[in-house]
């Protein structure tokens, strides 16, 4: 009898484990990016699950509405974030800009989201929406890319950023050159790494989460405790004065992407 129990164990796992390898389910890691277009064809997967998102917003609904699309090119399935926190992002009237969101997906149902959040939403504005997916921010945080932001600096100093790029380069006293991905012409970013400083090589794809500042290497070793004694300083001044930094509080690793 036990021998009996044993096969049809193990017949069940076999069965169990085939079908989860036949399985054309959408899998997806912790933190890892999303495309919104692979989420309303797969809504069944994604309910109730946090997901990482980084895209162009195409189009507001008030102020707590965002449909975001890849590209800025209406590329496929777009998706609604609504964004019930109290301090909302606000935004350059220069381009439509590009955000990294993380966040909860569901399916509208707007009477919900008030009562839960306490919010008052325009309804004609979401109405087409309704019962459509939507992604429940947790936090937003503008996204542009490395180059966009030495077009625009007046804007995004001081603002707290998520930049994905292509590590290019990295020095022994905590810079870090950072690229736009497969994008040669680009500006490059400078990101200035504080102790405790995690390993990176080139060509990593990162998402490195800091403020923008003015490249004063004075200021920046007085205001983060860093390594750099004067001759440092001096030299890091020649090569980048004038220039702005990224000061990271957090560096992400990502998968390298297949082309």
């Amino acid at each position: 009898m036990k021998k009996l129990l044993t096969i049809l164990l193990v017949l069940h796992l076999l069965i169990t484990l085939s079908a989860c390898q036949n399985s054309d389910e959408v899998v997806t890691k912790e933190n890892e990016f999303v495309d919104v277009a692979a989420i309303s064809p797969n809504i069944n997967h994604f309910m109730g699950k946090s997901v990482l998102v980084r895209n162009d917003i195409v189009e507001t609904i008030g102020t707590r509405g965002f449909v975001l699309d890849k590209d800025h090119v209406f590329s496929g399935e777009r998706i609604l974030v609504i964004d019930p926190s109290k301090n909302l992002l606000t935004f350059s009237n220069n381009k439509t800009p590009e955000v990294l969101v993380k966040g909860t997906v569901t399916k509208l149902n707007l009477n919900e989201i008030e009562t839960k959040y306490g919010l008052k939403l325009d309804a004609d504005g979401y109405r087409k929406y309704e019962k459509k997916p939507v992604i429940i921010a947790e936090f937003m945080m503008l996204s542009p890319d490395p180059g966009d932001i030495n077009d625009n600096v007046d804007f995004y100093n001081n603002q707290p950023l998520a930049i994905k790029g292509e590590v290019e380069a990295v020095t022994n006293y905590g810079l870090v050159i950072l690229d736009e991905e497969k994008i040669f012409s680009a500006k490059d970013l400078i990101v200035v790494q504080p102790k405790p400083r995690i390993e990176l090589h080139e060509d990593a794809i990162v998402i490195v989460y800091g403020v923008l500042r003015p490249f004063i290497p004075g200021e920046l070793v007085q205001a983060y405790n860093l390594d750099w004694d004067l001759s440092t300083q001096e030299e890091i001044e020649i090569e980048y004065s004038q220039k702005y930094v990224l000061v990271a509080n957090k560096i992400q690793l990502l998968e390298q992407e297949s082309d």
